[in-house]
């Protein structure tokens, strides 16, 4: 299981969110938190159909299983529980 978070180095929201990603990590130990700036590997953003900053995508078992956009920390949240609950 896996998290990508794109985000750049100028964006605002990007900091904003970086602390709860940090937390979010310590919480998922199960969970591979991964962050890949958008400036430098935009190829690879594009891949993921990133078109704004903070994006989080979600993978499981190699498959892309869910998208997040922005800094909502109630919806992000809900993300990880929905995709990423220790059975």
């Amino acid at each position: 299981m896996v998290v990508v978070d794109f985000y750049a180095e100028w964006c605002g929201p990007c900091k904003q969110l970086a602390p709860f990603f940090k937390t979010l990590a310590a919480e998922y130990k199960h969970v591979n938190f991964i962050k890949i700036d958008y400036d430098d590997f935009e190829s690879i953003a594009e891949q993921y159909d990133v078109a704004s900053l903070p994006t989080l995508v979600f993978f499981k078992d190699g498959k892309k299983v869910h998208t997040h956009v922005g800094v909502s920390k109630d919806k992000i949240t809900q993300a990880f529980k929905d995709n990423f609950a220790q059975q």
